[in-house]
């Protein structure tokens, strides 16, 4: 996953191994993935986590957002989580709960 491999590729050992290594944040559907970068440490602001998805800096399951992504249900495709990436090597995993 990390070397460039597919979210399909993810074994449930890899999982339980992420969820050991990785910060963790709770989130709700609707709630905006800058309240993730901040809550997981990933961004120290909600200005600096827009500036990094101004820049391309951050994907979610390996795809490009913007500032004004909002998470959903459909966003769960790792165990129930989505995967957050700041740059090349910070990541996290967000659960999104309905609301």
């Amino acid at each position: 996953l990390f070397a460039g491999g597919s979210l399909a590729e993810i074994t449930p050992q890899d999982v339980d191994q992420l969820k050991s290594e990785l910060p963790i944040v709770q989130l709700h559907d609707g709630d905006l993935v800058v309240v993730a970068l901040t809550q997981s440490g990933l961004a120290s602001s909600a200005g600096e986590a827009r500036r990094l998805m101004d820049g391309g800096g951050v994907t979610l399951n390996g795809e490009k957002i913007g500032p004004d992504y909002a998470l959903t249900q459909a966003d769960r495709k790792v165990a129930g989580s989505a995967l957050l990436r700041k740059g090349k090597n910070n990541y996290a995993l967000v659960d999104i709960a309905a609301k």
